[in-house]
């Protein structure tokens, strides 16, 4: 009996799978990140090939016709050194079929859908919109990285919480008088809703205790502020607004949602109990220099989990992401399409209130399916069995 290789070769793991002809589980392996670009070809290599080693098993080599790998910088298989790397590494593992390579946003699009054109937007450390046809990307929107680019990514939501974090600290307590609309205005010219520079609304974030911390700029707290994370005015969040509530100016230190997102995020990059002060908000400027992506990207969960605990700054940084990843999605999809959209990645394939954001703009703007893909290695082993068959067995063998 024929068998069909489908291999997901990711920057966090690697995962093999071994189908039937008609998408039974035939095998599986998993090993470590197997994307060349972040690791490095020989280290990707080892990787994918334990993985398809352990998919294999005791089976002969022979049996299996043919493969396909989604990987995370495809381009790197047009450099003929690192082609013939992946040829030598198949054939270490006994599979003589050529190595065919797909775009990982591509492997997610047919993960969530049997259709052969859509749309795929993707949200994980980076952001990307993909316009698929005849299940080949044609057009491509965003994923310009991190520095450049990736709206709405979990490294754009994690530096948008690190600046909020920061102006959280760093700006000292002024009185304020609610007006009768529910703005909140700490001093003339202070950012009310829909005053952002990005056209979004700005939450209302809560300011450091100047009684217990030292105003910016004052001695002994420079800490390198110099080229920093960012500012008041650069993310939806940081307005510079204080908030009145019960007749008193409410403090980093204040118990409630408004000063969740800050709070999580000191703990996150500082650790438990770290000071709520302008030195830690130093620190955490040092490390996101130091190693951007590793320091912010995992700090977008604490955006959703902070919204969903009632704070406003977490809200407004969701409903710009949100509204970021669906001006990327316009960019490749035109109004009144109705092929489906899935929507892939780590950060929209999360449950929580960006994916439903996201989710209901989409059904806004277009009558058309919104689907979060399967398993992404089933997905492939599908593609290497020529696409044939019934989509939902080769899912289901993968999950």
């Amino acid at each position: 009996m024929d068998l069909f290789l489908g291999i997901d070769a990711g920057g966090t793991s690697t995962r093999a799978l071994l189908t039937t002809s008609t998408g039974e589980r035939a095998g599986y392996g998993l090993a470590g990140g197997g994307n060349p670009v972040a690791h490095g070809v020989e280290a990707a290599l080892a990787e994918i090939t334990t993985a398809v080693k352990q998919a294999l098993g005791a089976t002969d080599p022979g049996r299996v016709v043919n493969g396909v790998i989604g990987l995370a910088g495809l381009g790197a298989l047009e450099d003929p050194a690192v082609h013939a790397a992946f040829t030598r590494a198949w054939a270490d593992c006994g599979l003589h079929f050529p190595v065919r390579g797909v775009e990982d946003p591509l492997l997610a699009f047919v993960a969530g859908t049997p259709e052969p054109s859509g749309h795929v937007l993707l949200s994980g450390t980076g952001a990307v919109a993909l316009r698929v046809a005849d299940r080949r990307v044609t057009e491509v929107a965003d994923g310009q990285g991190w520095l450049l680019g990736d709206e709405g990514s979990g490294f754009w939501l994690g530096r948008a919480a690190a600046r909020h974090t920061i102006h959280h600290l760093t700006t000292p307590p002024t009185s304020s008088t609610p007006d009768m609309s529910g703005n909140h205005s700490a001093r003339p010219g202070a950012n009310r809703m829909g005053d952002s520079p990005a056209g979004q609304p700005d939450a209302v974030p809560t300011p450091v205790d100047q009684a217990a911390q030292p105003a910016v700029g004052s001695a002994g707290d420079s800490g390198g502020r110099s080229g920093s994370v960012g500012s008041a005015g650069d993310d939806p969040a940081c307005s510079g607004s204080a908030v009145n509530v019960g007749g008193r100016v409410r403090g980093s230190g204040v118990v409630g949602a408004e000063g969740e997102l800050a709070r999580s995020v000191v703990e996150a990059v500082a650790g438990p109990g770290a000071a709520l002060s302008s030195r830690t908000a130093d620190l955490i400027i040092i490390r996101a220099q130091a190693a951007p992506v590793a320091t912010l990207a995992p700090l977008a969960p604490l955006v959703g989990q902070a919204a969903e605990a009632g704070d406003p700054a977490a809200a407004a940084i969701i409903e710009s992401a949100a509204d970021r990843l669906l001006a990327t999605l316009a960019r490749v999809r035109v109004p009144g399409e109705t092929s489906p959209i899935v929507l892939a990645g780590g950060v929209l394939m999360a449950q929580g209130p960006l994916r439903e954001r996201v989710r209901g703009l989409c059904a806004e703007r277009w009558a058309a399916s919104v689907v979060i893909p399967g398993d992404t290695a089933a997905a492939a082993a599908w593609l290497a069995a020529g696409a044939h068959g019934a989509h939902a067995n080769w899912l289901a063998s993968g999950s």
